[in-house]
């Protein structure tokens, strides 16, 4: 999902499934494992599977790519994230255990979105995020089961935050990616070199979504290392794009049937 975000987002053209196994080989996956993960992809319905001939490509759907705008409007928003005043929203919700996997999607995409739980089907999120939820639970179904307030807190917010999210494990996990990162600042690399450290970096930070809220660092200390961490991806990101793209075309974009005869067809 990381190498579809990162190389493929828009462009409709379908991504050779054994430049993918080769690409993923750079990352430790062992080429049946790698076909593994493509099918469960495509069984989540994330991806949709071409085939011609003997040949094999995959190309994003319309969910994943919905996953690849709001991921890259919630990277984009800890990069840079906008002033919080004061406001929040809470969701709560009642989905029955025959709905278990419709709630478990909820909660991640409330996760995801920047919310922390509460309770168990209570969550909290800085701002409103009404616009985000609302079509989110039309998709799923379950507009009737869930409820939506926007509002100020009334006293210190500290208790809130505390009890929502982990400060303290989220700035050591930003220590670990500066750490992990920085040197990239100073380093030539090859498109192939470029190619694994640009992926490494769109996965490690993609996971941030998940536990950081996006607060100012007078309320959650750990914002003062997002910054640091945002710089980097704002930096590096874009930086190694052309040479990552580059080696990733080049292993994934290889000739099949159809070009094949389209090039034989010219030369006639």
């Amino acid at each position: 999902m990381t190498l579809f975000g990162a190389y493929v987002g828009a462009d409709a053209r379908p991504a050779w499934s054994g430049g993918l196994v080769e690409l993923m080989s750079a990352f430790g996956c062992t080429t049946g494992s790698s076909r593994i993960a493509l099918n469960r992809v495509v069984e989540r319905g994330l991806l949709e599977r071409h085939r011609e001939g003997r040949f094999i490509s995959y190309a994003p759907t319309e969910r994943l790519r919905d996953l690849i705008a709001v991921g890259d409007r919630r990277m984009a928003a800890l990069t840079d994230p906008p002033e919080w005043d004061s406001t929040w929203t809470v969701v709560w919700y009642s989905i029955p255990d025959e709905l278990r996997r419709v709630r478990h999607r909820l909660g991640r995409r409330l996760r995801f979105l920047g919310f922390g739980p509460l309770e168990d089907s209570t969550w909290v999120a800085p701002r409103d995020q009404s616009a985000e939820v609302l079509p989110y639970l039309e998709r799923l179904g379950v507009r009737d089961r869930v409820g939506i307030i926007v509002g100020d807190q009334q006293v210190e917010p500290q208790a809130t935050i505390a009890r929502a999210w982990d400060d303290e494990e989220l700035a050591l996990r930003y220590r670990l990616f500066n750490k992990r990162f920085a040197p990239l600042k100073r380093r030539g690399l090859s498109d192939a070199e470029a190619f694994v450290a640009r992926t490494l970096l769109s996965d490690w930070f993609r996971r941030f979504p998940y536990l950081d809220p996006g607060l100012p660092a007078d309320v959650f200390p750990a914002a003062k290392e997002r910054d640091v961490a945002g710089g980097l991806f704002r930096t590096l990101y874009p930086a190694l794009a052309k040479q990552a793209q580059r080696h990733f075309d080049a292993t994934t974009r290889r000739l099949g049937p159809a070009d094949f005869a389209a090039v034989r067809e010219a030369a006639d």
